[in-house]
């Protein structure tokens, strides 16, 4: 197994070497954004009055802008989640050099009537909680907490069976870890989870073809209208 102050240190370099590829790709997106832009403004002021011409190089470059957005929005994403996977990685350099001070202190779970919690710091500033726990959504955090509450030894073998499991694939760990830690929500996931299980659709099957069949035949009356068959009057009215 590979020494986690390595692994910690190598990942952090390649995280942050990934980082700076992608500020650059989002500079470069925004750039090209703006000259399309700047571009279809050149061309309704030289082409005012070519309404063919006009229209059809105002789809061109409405694809290609829509394509640079959605393209930007993705590497947006990925920035954010390098961003939090780099601070995941100093995290675990800093918990290695034995600070962990910065970590949830978890005063929410101290109870000064539990029979062993306040006798062996299990709660609160630097407390056991707070140098094991890695959880980014308040329902793990409350389930490690009742755990270690709860002092039971039933399933120890599976705990450590899938922490086994799970110690073998950092990288995947922390790609979990990055992806929750950016979700922000004001409804608690448990909630979601029970709307999710009772929703029931207010509209058939049937009707999800009609968005589908509006866009097909905008395209063959955009078409028709290019190529003469059509009146800008009939189109202006479709729409």
């Amino acid at each position: 197994m590979q020494d986690p102050r390595e692994f910690y240190n190598l990942r952090l370099t390649q995280l942050q070497a990934e980082k700076n590829t992608l500020s650059k790709k989002l500079f470069w997106y925004s750039l090209l954004r703006l000259f399309v832009f700047l571009i279809a403004l050149v061309a309704l002021y030289f082409l005012y009055g070519q309404v063919e011409l006009l229209l059809g190089l105002g789809l061109v470059a409405l694809v290609i802008f829509v394509f640079l957005v959605i393209r930007f929005n993705q590497l947006q994403y990925q920035n954010k989640k390098c961003k939090a996977l780099i601070r995941l990685n100093e995290t675990e350099i800093a918990v290695l050099n034995g600070n962990y001070q910065q970590l949830p202190k978890s005063e929410a779970y101290e109870d000064s009537k539990h029979h062993f919690a306040q006798d062996i710091d299990l709660f609160g500033e630097g407390s056991f909680f707070q140098y094991l726990n890695r959880t980014v959504l308040s329902e793990g955090s409350d389930l490690l907490a009742s755990w270690l509450k709860s002092n039971q030894n039933e399933q120890i073998t599976s705990k450590q069976e899938a922490i086994r499991e799970l110690r073998d694939h950092p990288e995947w760990r922390q790609e979990y870890t990055a992806t929750a830690a950016m979700v922000r929500t004001e409804v608690s996931p448990a909630q979601l989870s029970k709307w999710f299980r009772e929703y029931q659709p207010f509209l058939n099957g049937r009707f999800k073809v009609i968005p589908l069949a509006f866009s097909f035949i905008s395209v063959a009356l955009i078409a028709a209208y290019l190529m003469n068959t059509l009146s800008g009057w009939s189109l202006f009215l479709w729409f």
